[in-house]
């Protein structure tokens, strides 16, 4: 289904508020893709490509190896495939770390929409105020970094580099996007693109907190995304203000994940 976009001079906002965003193909048709992708069940007759099996196994090395090439270099030698393979990460590590924030956006859809056997939410999500579903899948995504997490702020590094900003930039639009619309937001106006960029602040800081963070099971780091949402008169008036919206068009929320290294 197609998500409702903003109809106030989109194109012109987009590029001047989010200018590694542009593109030719609409954003909601975007979405539709991510959506579909998310909710597509695999089969057993569609098994995984050479690439995706690459980059699979890669991830499993990330902690061994870090966000390298050389992680890369070592899936393709355990999976047998030539040595020159390791060029589908043409751009270098950054290939991969895309990879793994599109998976893993990908796989938080999937665990928001599960079935009810396998349901992440202590209530019925129908029962849930918009507050509580952006702590939902905030924590569904964050659970998905933990794998990972004590080699992130290398992730985060690589990702601040001018050059790698569109990925950047993009991959944290898409992110709150996809939490924004879970969590039922519907608008249609300014406040669009001010509550989406509210949410960024909010997952980014909560996300370096969390590369920080030595609790069981990283509990610290959910009661600081408590804190977070609860910091404010309301999450309604929070993620509409303005002010957040033009900081996060003037820098980038992933500058904060560069300041603690």
């Amino acid at each position: 289904m197609l998500r409702p976009m903003p109809s106030l001079c989109v194109q012109t906002l987009r590029n001047g508020l989010y200018p590694c965003l542009r593109r030719s193909t609409p954003l909601n048709t975007a979405r539709l893709q991510r959506h579909l992708a998310s909710t597509a069940k695999p089969t057993e007759s569609a098994p995984l490509s050479p690439v995706d099996r690459i980059m699979q196994t890669a991830l499993t090395l990330v902690p061994e190896y870090g966000w390298t090439r050389q992680a890369v270099e070592e899936a393709v030698k355990r999976l047998g495939y030539p040595p020159i393979t390791h060029g589908v990460c043409t751009n270098g590590p950054v290939d991969l770390i895309d990879y793994f924030l599109t998976q893993s956006r990908l796989r938080m859809l999937q665990l928001l929409n599960v079935d009810p056997s396998q349901a992440i939410a202590e209530k019925p999500l129908q029962s849930l105020s918009t507050r509580d579903k952006i702590y939902l899948a905030c924590k569904a995504r964050l659970q998905l970094t933990m794998p990972v997490v004590d080699r992130w702020q290398e992730a985060a590094a690589i990702l601040a580099q001018p050059s790698n900003l569109p990925v950047a930039t993009k991959q944290l639009y898409a992110l709150t996007d996809d939490i924004m619309y879970y969590a039922g937001d519907r608008s249609a106006d300014m406040q669009w693109y001010s509550k989406r960029a509210g949410l960024a602040g909010i997952y980014t800081t909560t996300e370096v907190y969390m590369t920080e963070d030595r609790t069981p099971q990283h509990e610290a780091t959910f009661e600081f995304l408590n804190r977070q949402l609860d910091d404010v008169e309301s999450v309604q008036s929070m993620l509409s203000s303005v002010k957040l919206m033009s900081s996060f068009a003037a820098r980038s929320a992933f500058n904060v994940l560069v300041s603690t290294i």
